[in-house]
């Protein structure tokens, strides 16, 4: 065996060290995907509503939990009067909840049109708002002048 070079068994056991620190160097490395938790897209409409609404009315919404911060962005279109607000509430599909956030939103001249800004709809979560909304208990609920109790709404999805 010559001195100068080394056997291929040898070989792979000098570069094992140098693996092991590769792979954990990379598990531990901060990535912007880890971070984002849970995300989807959520579908308003009136007969999500608790006592179904007959509307034309719809809206998609985004959101993105990274974290403790729940960021909403979106637009509606074609309610039925003007809008007089729009909320994330606590509560099973098919159930009223209590508003536990108010969303912002711009909207047309009308006020039977928006969109919400992600800058102006970003909401700091404590663990038990966090654990309810991944197990799929919060909702989005658009209220009009015609439509006090909601017009039209959409169920965040649990995380699987």
């Amino acid at each position: 065996m010559n001195a100068d070079k080394p056997t291929t068994a040898m070989n792979g056991i000098s570069k094992l060290p140098l693996l092991i620190c590769l792979c954990l160097s990379v598990a531990l490395m901060p990535n912007e995907t880890m971070a984002q938790e849970h995300s989807g897209v959520i579908l308003l409409a009136g007969y999500k509503q608790p006592e179904p609404v007959a509307t034309a009315a719809t809206g998609t919404v985004k959101f993105v939990i990274e974290n403790d911060t729940l960021q909403i962005s979106g637009e509606f279109a074609d309610l039925t009067s003007p809008f007089r607000g729009a909320g994330i509430h606590f509560g099973e599909k098919g159930e009223e909840g209590n508003r536990l956030f108010r969303l912002t939103a711009k909207l047309n001249d009308e006020k039977t049109a928006g969109r919400f800004p992600p800058a102006q709809n970003r909401f700091k979560l404590n663990e038990a708002q966090k654990e309810y909304l991944l197990d799929g208990l919060f909702y989005i609920n658009i209220y009009t002048a015609e439509h006090n109790h909601g017009e039209i709404r959409g169920q965040f999805p649990a995380k699987s």
